[in-house]
């Protein structure tokens, strides 16, 4: 039994038809897309565009300008509410800190630099005695990284002031999240 490789069967004539419709459809269906694509969706983008303008451009003078209002104070209150979502919150930090006063110093100023979690604090005592015993005091203080001493001065009264930096834990400043 021998195989004829060379005879071709002839296809049928419903799948011709059916592939040149396929084709011509296909064809059709990408002119469409084209059309819009590149023409249609265009005018109409720049259509809603210009009905935009003439809506913001409709309503009476005084409207315009309560819609200018409303917007200015939007505007405003968006700013205030970033502002306030970034204030530093003391509670935390008054709360620790009067834990770290030896009861014999007073503490005459304090300036705080938030983003550098330090504070200057000018102080004074009735003895060196007393300066020693807050030094000891701020040691045992796990929020207080590290401190620096100076300007010590002893006045003739007995009087001690000195100034003292210190670096505390930037966590004391944070929001809690609690509240």
């Amino acid at each position: 039994m021998a195989l004829d490789l060379y005879s071709k069967e002839e296809t049928p004539t419903w799948k011709k038809i059916l592939f040149i419709i396929s084709i011509v459809l296909t064809f059709i269906v990408l002119i469409i897309f084209t059309y819009n694509q590149f023409s249609k969706i265009p005018q109409k983008s720049a259509r809603i565009s210009s009905v935009n303008i003439e809506l913001a451009k409709q309503g009476t003078e005084e409207q315009q300008k309560e819609r200018d209002y409303v917007l200015e104070a939007e505007s405003k209150l968006k700013e205030f509410k970033k502002i306030y979502d970034e204030k530093v919150d003391f509670d935390e930090f008054f709360n620790v800190f009067s834990s770290w006063v030896y009861p014999r110093v007073a503490f005459l100023s304090l300036s705080i630099d938030v983003s550098g979690s330090k504070l200057n604090i000018k102080a004074q005592t009735d003895t060196l005695q007393s300066v020693m015993q807050q030094l000891i005091l701020l040691d045992a203080k796990k929020d207080i990284l590290s401190y620096t001493i100076s300007n010590i001065e002893v006045s003739e009264g007995g009087i001690v002031n000195f100034d003292l930096e210190l670096n505390i834990n930037p966590e004391l400043f944070k929001k809690n999240e609690q509240q």
